[in-house]
């Protein structure tokens, strides 16, 4: 029997095959299982869904007709949860007819560079997780005499490739898993299917990053894999490939193997920028920014076994470590535990461009805009006394961070760009702020020589640091505190207890009286934050150092750093090693939080190095030779916010700085120290407190809505002046 698809094609798995069986699908939220979803239900089947991500769940049960499937979530590398899930499945569904085992997760790094971790968790959610499920389903179905497993491996499990070492070992480990449980269920009426499938449109294949980005082969989409897998359960087949053609492939590959070898070189020259100039490249985390591969480094210990303490804090960035010697400063008797997944200064804090501004909001004129002149007044001079706060502190306990006061230059390139520097100079003039001064053309192309400068504003109080040193700097100091610190220890589950928190870690739970949540854009993590914070992917590169020539051509003489007035604007400064860092421009949205499969994104680099070449055409001979990505926490209205998690004021929060948290989070920090010490002091009136963040939109319209905005304003950007009426008016409306 055939039924025809949405396209008109005619497809193997009409009612009679489909009609009532149960079926049940892992990593059923996305892609290939979700697709497959939707075409068995089509086709007369029930489903069970089970995936680890509630809200992706959530959605996909939405496009289901109701009544036709069940949602379970649960980790397929745990086997009581996964076996109680799929239990519930078939006590609400009716026994298991077919088994589709496609939960997985992508890795794509040298086989040198892939860490324990990222292994064990390769292995366990890619092969350990299938052998749960298949332990847990077919005893079942052999005692009934039918059934169907499918299991989804890859091209890369019969052709290994560069870049896909560990991934592909998992994969080849699925092939022979399938085969031996062919020969073993031979006979007993349950079939074991293969499925491998070149690179789905999935994003798996985005990970690869630049290496690939020349060469990358078209995506197949999920419906065609999903459609595969029909075909392959009624016609009775052993193993598919999806192409058809990359069957012939692995033949090849196995009839000329130094062929094969050949043409899976990697041509040196197109390897990705973000991995250059970075010394020992097996700790990956080196890798993360041209400033995390500085210097040495000598991660602290994980923790070991269960601890108790009075406060424990996540993560180990600028708020969380400001947060744990404040409190030990206010109180020394104080047990503080911080918390990292990776190491100190992973996420944003050692990625970022390097400026400790004042900016709180999106600019003075926006702060004024949103809090009043009273507050927006006691705003900017808190900050400005933290950046001296930051230079003192530095320096008192020994921190080299490369730390300078050179001022902050604000530019317009363009005509609209022009109002906004108007608007911040009144907004300063209303608050009596004698700190920013107005500068002609003329007088901001004699600070800076680039013609497509057309006027500014210089700010006294900028600091230009190098933000992993810092991080580390302030690692160290919070020991000599007293402060326990335990790096390459993620925090797995947050709760509160009768008397305090726990925070489990792999390797031991943390059981203290308050906690902090210091983790920024990984906050989004927690549904209770994720309402109100949404991820971007700040951009930068670096050159290589300049000669004194170079830097002759182009002035620059004070070494400030510099921003301009686009709404998504760019910021460059110079390096302590005589460099120029370029950043900002394209900031794309990632739709479930940090995600490293943003971090690789060839367009957004190119990009930056159109604006550095048509800003400086002068330079054309200064290559740009590095360039990272790191994921920034934002808000709707652009304000980094504090708080308290649940009513009873165990857990506080601060995340939400929107790129420049360099400055605002030690002040974030102090704020949370009172709030943890139940202190009412002036810092909680500031607007980091009392102004509350803005909801998203529900979660089926949060992703159209910043990916549209992100779209509109970068368009906005990119056309000045020449854009639409329309656009030009919401943009008015907007500043």
């Amino acid at each position: 029997m055939t039924a025809r698809t949405s396209n008109g094609t005619r497809q193997k798995g009409g009612p009679e095959t489909w009609q009532g069986r149960v079926v049940v699908i892992t990593g059923a939220s996305r892609g290939i299982g979700a697709a497959l979803a939707r075409r068995v239900v089509g086709l007369g089947a029930r489903v069970g869904l089970v995936a680890r991500g509630e809200e992706d769940l959530a959605r996909i049960m939405t496009t289901l007709p109701s009544g036709t499937a069940v949602a379970e979530t649960a980790d397929v590398t745990d086997a009581a949860a996964l076996g109680s899930a799929l239990n519930r499945i078939a006590e609400a569904l009716g026994p298991i007819d077919v088994l589709v085992n496609n939960a997985g997760v992508g890795h794509y790094a040298p086989v040198l560079d892939t860490s324990a971790e990222d292994l064990d968790r390769l292995w366990r959610v890619n092969v350990v997780g299938a052998h749960y499920a298949v332990r847990a389903v077919v005893p079942a179905m052999v005692e009934r005499g039918r059934g169907v497993v499918v299991n989804v491996a890859s091209i890369a499990g019969r052709i290994g490739a560069p870049m896909e070492g560990a991934y592909s070992a998992t994969k080849f480990a699925i092939v022979g898993m399938s085969e031996s449980l062919q020969a073993e269920l031979d006979g007993t009426g349950v079939r074991v299917c293969l499925v491998d499938p070149g690179p789905v449109d999935t994003g798996f294949f985005d990970a690869r990053g630049v290496p690939y980005s020349r060469t990358r082969p078209k995506a197949i989409p999920a419906e065609r894999v999903a459609d595969a897998i029909v075909e392959a359960v009624d016609g009775g087949r052993d193993e598919v490939f999806v192409p058809r053609w990359l069957r012939a492939a692995v033949v090849a590959k196995t009839a000329f193997p130094s062929l094969y070898r050949a043409s899976s070189r990697i041509d040196r020259k197109l390897q990705d920028p973000t991995q250059a100039e970075v010394p020992n490249a097996r700790e990956p985390w080196r890798k993360t920014s041209f400033w995390m591969g500085r210097g040495d480094y000598e991660p602290q210990p994980r923790l070991d076994g269960d601890h108790r303490c009075d406060v424990v804090v996540m993560g180990g960035g600028f708020t969380g470590l400001w947060t744990a010697i404040h409190l030990k400063e206010a109180d020394p008797g104080l047990a503080v535990t911080v918390l990292e997944g990776e190491v100190a200064g992973f996420g944003a804090s050692g990625r970022n461009g390097g400026f400790a501004m004042t900016m709180v909001g999106r600019n003075i004129h926006d702060l004024l805009r949103k809090v009043g002149p009273e507050r927006a007044r006691a705003t900017h001079l808190a900050m400005r006394e933290t950046l001296g706060e930051i230079e003192e502190f530095c320096a008192k306990e020994g921190i080299d961070a490369h730390i300078t006061n050179p001022g902050l230059l604000t530019v317009s390139n363009g005509p609209e760009q022009d109002v906004r520097i108007r608007h911040d100079l009144e907004a300063a003039a209303r608050l009596g702020l004698d700190d920013f001064h107005e500068l002609s053309g003329r007088e901001v192309r004699e600070l800076v020589h680039s013609d497509q400068l057309r006027c500014g504003h210089l700010e006294d109080d900028s600091l230009l640091v190098d933000p992993a040193a810092l991080s580390r700097g302030l690692r160290d100091a919070a020991l000599r505190r007293g402060v326990r610190v335990c790096e390459m220890t993620p925090v797995t589950h947050l709760q509160e207890t009768a008397d305090g928190v726990e925070a489990e870690t792999p390797f031991g739970t943390v059981h203290a009286d308050r906690a902090v949540i210091a983790t920024n854009a990984y906050a989004h993590a927690l549904p209770e934050l994720r309402r109100y914070v949404f991820t971007v992917f700040a951009h930068i590169v670096v050159t290589e150092p300049l000669t004194d020539e170079q830097w002759g051509r182009i002035g620059w003489d004070r070494r400030m750093g510099i921003e301009d007035k686009r709404i998504m604007p760019h910021f460059h400064r110079p390096t302590p090693d005589g460099r120029i860092l370029w950043g900002g421009r394209d900031a794309p949205v990632a739709r479930r939080g940090p995600d490293a499969r943003r971090e690789r994104t060839p367009r957004v680099y190119q990009r930056l190095e159109e604006t550095f070449r048509w800003t400086f055409p002068q330079l054309s001979d200064v290559a740009i030779t590095a360039g990272w990505a790191g994921p920034v926490c934002g808000t709707v209205n652009c304000f980094a916010t504090a708080g308290w998690l649940g009513k009873r004021q165990r857990i506080a929060y601060s995340v939400g700085y929107a790129g420049h948290g360099v400055g605002p989070s030690q002040l974030s920090a102090k704020i949370l120290r009172d709030m943890l010490l139940d202190r009412r002091t002036d810092l909680l009136e500031l607007p980091m407190v009392t102004k509350r963040p803005v909801p998203l939109p529900p979660v089926a319209l949060r992703w159209p809505f910043l990916h549209g905005a992100q779209r509109f304003l970068q368009r906005a950007d990119d056309l000045g002046r020449e854009a639409d009426l329309a656009t030009r008016s919401l943009l008015r409306a907007l500043q």
